[in-house]
């Protein structure tokens, strides 16, 4: 299953449960028939992560949009748009490029260069029913370019595409801290915010007016 939106608006994604605790299996027991333990995907806009605990000011407007789709065969997803979703695994000499398309596109073109110069191009037909795969000979002069893949239409329209770039590795962030309690919290405007907070977010143990 994917999920396709803008991450300058979606950037918070999870696959959520209520757990294995006594809390957690009274949840199940009211929100499932006999299936027990269940998963959730979230997804969050205009925050990161499920829950948006703002307000809307007075003439405010918020839109976004976003797609769930499913998809086969094609591995490791690399991009991914409401038309079509790419896999591309390289071996230097070699790349293979999976394809999985939510439409019929009759007379697709796959399309593959390097830097400033076009290597390979070829026709072919996508549909949901199967995905498309090809293997693809990287000229060695081109091996330490910048890889390009795009997947366009008949029409020239780019429904797809995968663009090779180098993430530095990062370290995993902190998991969240609990809150304060009030008479630990330094300043009387962090204590409103961390009360605000509550009180959008309706905690059940922590009691806002506090």
């Amino acid at each position: 299953m994917l999920h396709v939106a803008d991450h300058h608006f979606s950037p918070g994604k999870k696959q959520w449960t209520w757990g294995t605790g006594d809390f957690g299996k009274a949840w199940e027991r009211n929100l499932t028939d006999e299936d027990g333990p269940y998963i959730e995907l979230m997804c969050g806009v205009y925050t990161d992560n499920q829950p948006d605990f703002s307000w809307l000011q007075p003439n405010e407007e918020k839109s976004f949009e976003q797609y769930f789709l499913p998809y086969a065969g094609i591995g490791i997803v690399k991009n991914a748009t409401k038309h079509a979703a790419i896999s591309v695994e390289t071996n230097v000499q070699l790349i293979t490029v999976k394809i999985y398309a939510t439409g019929i596109y009759p007379n697709a073109t796959i399309i593959a260069s390097a830097g400033e110069q076009t290597f390979f191009k070829t026709s072919c037909h996508l549909s949901p029913e199967v995905h498309v795969e090809q293997t693809i000979t990287v000229p060695a002069h081109l091996y330490t370019a910048r890889l390009l893949v795009e997947v366009e239409d008949a029409n020239g329209k780019r429904l797809v595409h995968y663009h090779q770039e180098n993430f530095p590795i990062r370290d995993v962030p902190k998991p969240s801290l609990a809150a304060k309690h009030p008479t630990e919290i330094e300043t009387n405007e962090l204590l409103f915010f961390n009360g605000l907070h509550l009180e959008q977010y309706r905690h059940a143990t922590y009691n806002p007016t506090d």
